[in-house]
C-alpha cells in the first residue's frame, strides 16, 4: 500500500518508478519511501550491473580467506626470541 503523506513533513507523496521498482517521493523534502523488498531489488540490480562491468568492485562481499596459522614457538626460548 503506497504511503500517501511524508513521514518527514506530512506533505503528499508522489509515486515514481526507477529500474522497474516503484517508490514514493516527497516533493518538498526529497525523501524517498520504499516498500518492503524494494531496496533489496535495487541493490541486486546494481550489483549485477556492476559485476558485469567491474567484478573487483564487489570483492568485499566475498567470504574472507582463512588466515595463515601463526608460526609455533618452541617453549620459553621461542617466546623470548632466543635461538633465532
Amino acid at each position: 500500500m503506497p504511503l500517501t503523506t511524508s513521514p518527514i513533513d506530512g506533505s503528499p507523496m508522489r509515486p515514481a518508478q526507477m529500474l522497474g521498482v516503484e517508490y514514493e517521493i516527497c516533493p518538498a523534502s526529497g525523501g524517498v519511501w520504499l516498500d518492503k523488498g524494494r531496496l533489496e531489488t535495487l541493490i541486486t540490480f546494481v550489483r549485477e550491473e556492476t559485476l558485469a562491468v567491474s567484478p573487483e568492485r564487489w570483492s568485499y562481499l566475498d567470504p574472507p580467506s582463512k588466515p595463515a596459522a601463526p608460526a609455533r614457538r618452541r617453549g620459553l626460548w621461542g617466546f623470548f626470541g632466543a635461538g633465532r
